[in-house]
């Protein structure tokens, strides 16, 4: 049984308002918007708190727009179960394929997350998430397991 490792080595790029939130596919391309971001475990090992890149933003509102970008390199192609949790409203892209359309506010709690069946190619995925984070306890966790649950240990995730 292996421990469970949570997704670390996070770009982050916003926030945006709401009104000019940018398309995905341009975003992922443009160097020098993305910064990174480390995932802690002060309220849950590996929970992200994107708390501090809200506060720094003049744009930052009830309606603004966080983009997440995590890097994963898997040594085969393999069948996961990607669980997701965050407060708020996100959609997610596996590989430029939408696999997340969540417009309730989700659990922090990975009993109780999303659970998103993929298929992670050999050698680099990427996956890109894009939220309105909620007002209370901003973030996001994530955990990548095999089809019946258990924990991989053969992920690497970042450069």
């Amino acid at each position: 049984h292996h421990r469970l490792i949570p997704a670390h080595h996070w770009l982050l790029a916003g926030p945006f308002p709401d009104s000019t939130t940018p398309d995905p596919a341009e975003l992922a391309d443009a160097l020098g918007v993305w910064k990174p971001a480390e995932s802690v475990g002060s309220v849950f090992s590996g929970y992200l708190d994107l708390t501090p890149l809200l506060k720094s933003s003049l744009v930052a509102s009830a309606r603004s727009m966080i983009y997440a970008h995590l890097r994963i390199v898997s040594p085969s192609e393999q069948e996961v179960s990607i669980r997701l949790g965050l407060t708020g409203e996100a959609t997610g892209w596996l590989n430029g394929n939408e696999i997340l359309r969540a417009k309730q506010k989700a659990n922090l709690n990975l009993d109780n997350a999303n659970v998103i069946r993929a298929t992670l190619q050999k050698g680099e995925n990427i996956l890109l998430l894009r939220m309105t984070p909620a007002a209370e306890f901003p973030g996001l966790i994530v955990r990548f397991l095999d089809p019946k649950g258990n924990a991989l240990s053969n992920l690497h995730f970042g450069d």
